[in-house]
């Protein structure tokens, strides 16, 4: 538990007016004004009274006295929220604040004060109340209008910024989060709130925190306590707060002593604040500190201890709050759980878990461990919490099940639980703002994927039933690429949702703005512009991400069939759908890395199988030496990569393959996870060579044509295949030898890119003059009668008017990667200016439609980049991908631009004679070996090269050269002296 409440605005303020009413209303503003003080003499029975009278008697007025009859309703529900703290009057109150709210809306206009105060007061019942969705739904309403206001109320504003930060917090969408704590700092400092700059930097650590940015956080923390420390009278009950959570971020990195020193802090200083006030928020307070050392003190197994600090914990939780269906409540029960199961009493630990569900959900009433809430029929107070409740239930059913002879009822009991997991996240990664916070979902959620895919397949071996193993698939699938997935499917529902023109461009112009505002502001930041520079790119780029999630709320209400198709429901394709996409000689293969087992699912068009083994010891740091040794060009070391090569096979594929031998199949689809993302298999040895020999080495690639997908619906997508149907040129290639204006800018470029070796200067592909680039590019395009852009001429300018309109994409070029900061990623184009707008970035391609059927990134690093667990790699190929590209052949590393035009340019004439992409690929390697000069035959300059998405044969239509008039003409007489001429023969 981390966050206190704190002091809310006072509800029954009495609103401005406008009044221009007749004596008639001095009744009704005498009846306001003695309720105002009753309510701040906390006589709230007689308050409620005196307004249900007055309600009953000036309802008829409503048309004539909109406004007063407004403010009796909505003295009713501060009554409701002053005096009686349960979640009956919760209700209550709601219905008298929208009721007033329907009033005002009906009567006043758009953006009246006294409308904007009641978005306000309904924002802070629900966020106090733990409704987290609606609170975010009011609190929005509540800045759009205030937003619009000229000159803003920059107090209000800061303050609602502050609050929709400790909400976004809640809701676990950290990059939202942590916009809207920038935001406040950014005005608290113009407004000298001292008050509100420490609790934003608090916010702005916890969000930190949940991303794993710990060295951010911890500069957070600290500064807010500077702050604290620094005032003439220190804040005391504010400096607790941040001890309590400094100490929370110590407790995360194991770091005991320290978080224990932080917290005793933070305790001493509630307990002397709670003598000298008997405050009830100090009370929660300390509540929080006794649960944080309760946790501590588990983690050290010290459970005795643990087990009494966290009693102190519920037992004023209980009595402050007045309730047990309360999130902290929730998140004090789930301690207790922990505690219990990790003390081997795995039963007791299973009846806690479900009782903090109970509190979370107050419609689900059942006792019955074994029975969950329902994600389309019951709401929850805080789906984060309920998301680790449910975790650690299912995985404590599982655990349980591991000591029982009869292990099925069990497993069931874990399976299901999984399932309503499952729709739980897909919930909350879709109510996230910002596509970073989805990204920081996904990989926290790996290890509930993880034990659904083992219990799945536990179920399979027990049962023999196919429904467990493809379940257990489903699992190992379903998170794959799935923020991409999600966005390319927003694309196609705006496309198809009857949005008019005008707002998508609108939407699509807000969209580029933010891409481009977020680069300047990178490049600011990294050439340590002046603060003001940034500080204006900060607020601006803020100011754009809300007009567009106020346009994408626009859409997704006034046009429901966008709402409808962008939230449909993502799942993979299941066996049976691959199975009748597969062909016969295809075998797919897909794995799932997780913590500690790996998992490998093997299908082809008549038969699946899937193996499970522990990950061995050193996994993840061989396929790192394995890409290494790619890497390292003329000093590769032959037996190093035997001994790699080998042994990876035998992890990844020996099993499969050798099951599978007798099959026929000479074609593998790939669908990597994790760190496999970052190796090329067809260089992977299916036999270990006594002796190294480039001639005869057992590559896989030998045996199998490769493709690689980010997920199967990817692999075999139809959508993004109608496309190329818009596409009105064959071939369109771009080529550059790089002159010396455009090398001379590239020098500055090395902050951009955390891959350093790219701007050596060595027989790899390196920044610097690539001789064989342009060269590349015109003789692919005279097999296609293609246009292209060479040297000079191929400026991003170009590129970006004129992609839409091929069928097949070339872009022959450098590329950098930073895997820090995936949108800065690039492709070098020529460089016209002095800007860096020479570079063609993800963000570019975001905003971007591409009709290609095939693209070939011959570019350095252009599949490589970032790992998101479970989601993937963010490069510049998965850019590609998002703006339409069902298939691609990308660069894995660097490499020499003479071996990879030696490789294209066969590619593309396998490609004329109709060859599926991965054995058009598989036959330009091979050949490549077998001609090339020994020494430039290592898998470094041939193994670079990947196809990436679906692999079917070309379909290009005739050549694009415009027919000549006169060729038209005659047509057009030919084909008049035919109809005569049948005419003729007719009458005759």
């Amino acid at each position: 538990m981390r966050y206190i409440l704190l002091s809310l605005a006072f509800l029954s303020a009495t609103l401005p007016a406008c009044f221009s009413q007749t004596v008639d209303t001095v009744r009704i503003q005498t009846v306001i004004a003695q309720v105002t003080q009753q309510i701040t003499d906390r006589q709230y029975t007689e308050a409620e009274a005196l307004l249900q009278d007055a309600i009953q008697e000036y309802r008829t007025t409503l048309k004539r006295y909109p406004r007063l009859v407004a403010q009796l309703y909505h003295k009713l529900g501060a009554v409701y929220y002053n005096g009686y703290d349960s979640q009956a009057y919760f209700s209550k109150s709601l219905k008298a604040f929208k009721k007033a709210l329907d009033i005002r809306q009906q009567y006043l206009l758009k953006n009246d004060p006294d409308i904007l105060h009641n978005y306000y007061l309904l924002f802070v019942l629900c966020n106090y109340y733990e409704k987290n969705d609606l609170a975010l739904q009011y609190g929005s309403k509540a800045i759009n209008g205030m937003e619009a206001k000229q000159p803003p109320n920059e107090q209000k504003l800061a303050a609602l910024y502050f609050e929709m930060a400790k909400l976004r917090n809640k809701k676990g969408d950290w990059i939202t989060a942590t916009d809207y704590a920038h935001k406040t700092i950014r005005l608290a400092n113009k407004l000298q709130n001292n008050f509100l700059l420490v609790n934003a930097h608090l916010e702005l650590g916890f969000a930190a925190q949940d991303s794993k940015r710990y060295k951010e956080a911890f500069v957070a923390f600290r500064q807010a306590i500077r702050l604290l420390e620094e005032e003439e009278e220190v804040d005391e009950e504010s400096l607790a707060y941040a001890y309590n959570n400094i100490g929370f971020l110590h407790n995360l990195l194991q770091e005991y002593d320290q978080a224990l020193r932080y917290f005793e802090r933070a305790v001493a200083l509630n307990e002397k604040l709670y003598k000298e006030t008997s405050d009830s928020y100090t009370r929660l307070a300390l509540a929080q500190n006794f649960e944080n050392l309760g946790i501590v003190y588990k983690r050290k197994k010290q459970y005795a201890t643990a087990l009494r600090y966290t009693r102190r914990s519920r037992d004023i939780l209980t009595k402050e709050l007045g309730t047990i269906y309360h999130a902290e409540i929730a998140k004090c029960l789930d301690n207790f759980g922990d505690i219990y199961f990790e003390q081997g009493k795995a039963q007791k630990a299973l009846r806690t878990y479900h009782k903090g569900t109970r509190s979370l959900v107050p419609k689900f009433k059942s006792k019955n461990v074994s029975d969950n809430p329902s994600m389309t029929k019951h709401n929850s107070y805080d789906k984060m919490t309920l998301l680790t409740l449910l975790s650690s239930k299912a995985r404590t059913f599982w655990a349980i099940a591991q000591t029982k002879q009869n292990k099925r009822p069990l497993l069931e009991n874990s399976f299901q639980t999984h399932l309503v997991l499952d729709s739980l996240i897909t919930q909350i990664r879709q109510s996230f703002q910002a596509a970073g916070s989805r990204y920081d979902l996904i990989e926290k959620v790996i290890p509930v994927y993880e034990n659904a895919i083992d219990v799945c397949l536990q179920l399979f071996d027990l049962t023999k039933e196919t429904y467990y193993r493809d379940q257990a698939y489903f699992f190992c699938a379903k998170n794959k690429a799935i923020v991409l997935l999600e966005g390319m499917n927003d694309e196609f529902s705006k496309s198809f949702s009857g949005i008019p023109k005008k707002l998508l461009e609108e939407e699509y112009q807000l969209k580029k703005s933010a891409y481009e505002l977020e680069s300047k502001l990178y490049e600011s930041q990294q050439t340590k512009e002046p603060q003001a520079r940034s500080t204006l790119l900060e607020d601006s780029l803020f100011s754009v991400k809300r007009q567009y999630a106020k346009m994408v709320r626009l859409f997704e209400k006034q046009y429901p069939s966008y709402y409808s198709l962008k939230y449909a429901f993502q799942s993979p394709l299941t066996i049976a759908e691959l199975q009748e996409q597969l062909a016969p000689d295809q075998l797919l293969i897909e794995y799932f890395v997780g913590s500690k087992q790996l998992y490998i699912f093997n299908i082809s068009k008549n038969d699946v199988s899937f193996e499970y083994k522990p990950l061995p010891k050193n996994f993840n740091q061989d396929c790192i030496k394995f890409r290494m040794l790619m890497e390292q060009g003329l000093d590769f070391s032959p037996e190093e990569f035997m001994l790699t090569a080998f042994g990876l096979y035998q992890v990844l594929l020996q099993s499969s393959l050798e099951k599978n031998s007798t099959a026929g199949f000479n074609r593998l689809l790939i669908i990597p996870d994790n760190v496999l993302l970052k190796i090329s298999f067809d260089a992977l040895l299916t036999e270990q060579p006594r002796e190294w020999n480039i001639k005869t080495n057992p590559y896989l690639l030998k045996k199998y044509a490769i493709r690689y997908a980010y997920s199967n619906l990817l692999a075999f997508d139809k959508v993004k295949s109608l496309r190329v149907e818009e596409a009105t040129e064959r071939f369109m290639g771009f080529g550059l030898e790089y002159d010396d204006y455009t090398l001379s800018g590239l020098s500055s470029l090395k902050k951009f890119s955390t891959n350093k070796n790219i701007f050596d200067s060595d027989d790899k592909r390196s920044i610097g003059k690539l001789t064989y680039s342009d060269d590349e590019v015109k003789e692919i395009a005279n097999l296609f009668d293609g246009k292209v852009w060479l040297n000079q001429k191929a400026t991003k300018k170009v590129f970006l008017n004129n992609a839409s309109k091929s069928r097949i994409l070339h872009l022959s070029m450098h590329g950098i990667v930073d895997e820090e900061n995936p949108f800065n990623s690039a492709l070098i184009f020529t460089r016209t200016s002095d800007s860096i707008d020479y570079l063609l970035r993800p963000i570019d391609l975001y905003g971007t439609r591409l009709n290609a059927e095939l693209v070939a990134l011959s570019a350095c690093n252009s599949a490589y980049g970032n790992i998101n667990s479970g989601e993937g790699i963010r490069s510049l190929a998965r850019a590609f991908t998002y703006a339409g590209c069902p298939s691609m052949v990308a660069s894995l590393w660097s490499a020499s631009d003479l071996s990879t035009k030696e490789i294209m340019l066969p590619f593309y004439k396998n490609l004329q004679e109709g060859m599926p992409k991965d054995v058009a690929l598989q036959k330009a390697k091979i050949a490549y070996m077998e001609q090339t000069n020994p020494t430039y035959s290592i898998p470094t300059f041939w193994s670079h090269l990947i196809l990436i998405g679906q692999d079917q044969p070309l379909e290009l239509p005739l050549a694009s050269k415009a027919v000549p008039r006169w060729l038209w003409l005659l047509m057009g007489l030919v084909v008049v002296g035919a109809v005569v001429f049948v005419q003729i023969r007719r009458r005759s």
